[in-house]
């Protein structure tokens, strides 16, 4: 248990850290909108460039093999349903509720 005078200095403590990892959750929202930003700009490259490709393939008279991935839409379509909610994709251990 505390002294009395012990007191003070671990609310301010508390205090301080709980305004430190606050911060740290503000930095972690920023960075994945930036991240879910450029994850839906690549995707649109991607899925651009596959008709391109389809197109110029079928063209050709050859086979069209690019493949746009389930998991390249999967995880825009992911972080953009977390995003809506307000969410994260992982539980912070340190997250203020």
């Amino acid at each position: 248990m505390l002294r009395a005078d012990q007191l003070p200095e671990y609310e301010r403590l508390r205090a301080l850290a709980r305004s430190e990892l606050e911060r740290v959750d503000r930095e972690i929202d920023a960075e994945l909108g930036r991240a879910r930003t450029k994850l839906r700009e690549l995707t649109e490259e991607k899925r651009a460039l596959k008709q391109i490709y389809d197109g110029a393939s079928k063209r050709l008279g050859l086979s069209s093999r690019a493949v746009l991935s389930q998991s390249d839409t999967a995880l825009v379509d992911y972080l953009g349903r977390l995003a809506k909610h307000g969410r994260r994709p992982t539980s912070h251990p340190y997250a203020l509720e």
